[in-house]
């Protein structure tokens, strides 16, 4: 007789614990951002500090004496900026644990359109990020095979292979597209023979050991990104401080990215002078919307932060040199001005795209409403609802 009585509050229930899964599913659904399972790719990370130390530190070649890049504010997105229509380069998105690739990737990208805004370079190739992964696992004088079928790779693997055996474009025939299944693939068996003559063209010059903030900051101020192997993680969200977007150190990421702007004369909110902007590989929507037309997807790191990352991970200077002359970004870019090319499609995100801010509002407010569906349960149930008396006690009254 008492079981109607908590029918419809079950059935609320119900409801209620939908919306809660229906919220958590949108959370990560949107392609605009890497699936968290697929975010980190640093192997256990630990530095070799042998290895690392064998890398000569960076070294700016004519650098005249008592020349200093303190105080420099360079953005290496607004060089891409002038040869590629006023947009920034696409933010890339990993699908497996192909980080340090991705990191590397960016960096190369960005070294391109540095050529060719300075008129050393009159083409623009779209890498291939399970290229350099593959190669970095499984080449005899770097990875050999040692990591099996577990997903990652090293620091400085990342740099060394696009340095000894090239960088593969996309454009390149018989490619198969980006894929976390094809650089997972790629990352154990090795990658196809056949296409290592492609990539021989697309070496990287060079690459130097950044120690700290201030080796960081002397290679972007020439124009150089530096790609960064750390255990530091930070808060997804980004949050404002002095107009700018910046990270929250929180957390441990095994991870790589890549550093490409620097502004020495901004007080962070831990109270160092010095920023660095970090972007990342987890799509255009992994962190906000930037403030100052930085490309989607990354964040600025304080001086404080940034040591601590060198200091005890991997950061690498990359060069299409050998070696790194000294070339401060303030020179004028040459090249025409008057029709700058289109290199690759625009960073923005597609239309319905949302930010991962968006997202845990979605999620909060999904979940608002089934904690309420919850309570209106719980309320209902509690609430007396008087019986009804059987036809036998009617009869009787009567």
């Amino acid at each position: 007789m008492n079981k109607r009585r908590f029918l419809i509050p079950a059935l609320l229930a119900l409801i209620a614990s939908a919306l809660v899964a229906s919220s958590q599913v949108k959370t990560y659904s949107d392609d605009a951002v890497t699936q968290p399972e697929n975010r980190f790719g640093l192997v256990e990370y630990e530095r070799d500090d042998v290895a690392y130390m064998s890398v000569p530190p960076l070294q700016l070649d004519g650098m005249p004496a008592g020349a200093s890049s303190a105080g420099s504010r360079v953005f290496l997105w607004d060089i891409v900026k002038q040869v590629n229509g006023g947009e920034n380069l696409p933010t890339l998105r990993q699908e497996t644990g192909d980080c340090t690739a991705f990191a590397t990737t960016g960096g190369i990208h960005y070294l391109q359109a540095i050529d060719i805004a300075e008129g050393s370079r009159n083409e623009f190739q779209e890498i291939h990020p399970s290229f350099i992964y593959g190669v970095s696992r499984t080449a005899p004088d770097i990875g050999n095979k040692r990591l099996g079928r577990s997903s990652g790779a090293v620091g400085q693997w990342s740099v060394e292979a696009p340095k000894v055996y090239g960088a593969l474009p996309k454009s390149a025939p018989g490619v198969p597209p980006y894929s976390g299944r094809l650089s997972d693939q790629w990352g154990y068996s090795g990658v196809p023979k056949a296409l290592f003559e492609f990539a021989e063209k697309y070496k990287i010059g060079s690459y130097a050991r950044c120690p700290n903030y201030e080796s960081i900051r002397d290679a972007i101020a020439s124009k150089y990104p530096v790609v960064i192997a750390s255990n530091q993680g930070f808060r997804m969200q980004p949050s404002e401080h002095a107009s700018r977007m910046f990270g929250t150190a929180a957390g441990s990421w095994a991870h790589q990215m890549v550093f490409i702007g620097v502004d020495d004369t901004v007080r962070c909110p831990d109270g160092s002078t010095g920023a660095l902007y970090l972007l990342n590989s987890w799509g255009s929507g992994a962190h906000g919307e930037p403030l100052n037309g930085e490309p989607l997807g990354g964040f600025w790191v304080s001086r404080r932060v940034a040591d601590r990352m060198s200091g005890s991970g991997e950061a690498y200077a990359l060069s299409n040199f050998s070696g790194f002359p000294y070339r401060p970004a303030n020179i004028r870019i040459f090249g025409s001005s008057s029709e700058p090319q289109k290199l690759i499609a625009c960073s923005s995100p597609p239309p319905g795209v949302k930010y991962l801010s968006e997202y845990v509002g979605i999620e909060r407010r999904h979940t608002s409403y089934a904690a309420l569906g919850v309570l209106i349960s719980a309320v209902l149930c509690a609430i007396p609802r008087p019986r009804r008396k059987s036809g036998i006690s009617r009869n009787m009254t009567a």
